[in-house]
């Protein structure tokens, strides 16, 4: 069970990186356009 939620936690925190991630390349993208 705890292994499940080990897990879990991991691909949660896995998605909110990438998330993060495509954020920071977006914000480049601004940067170099502008």
């Amino acid at each position: 069970m705890a292994g499940g939620m080990t897990f879990h936690f991991f691909i949660r925190a896995v998605r909110i990186d990438t998330q993060q991630s495509r954020r920071a390349v977006v914000d480049a993208r601004k940067t170099i356009t502008s």
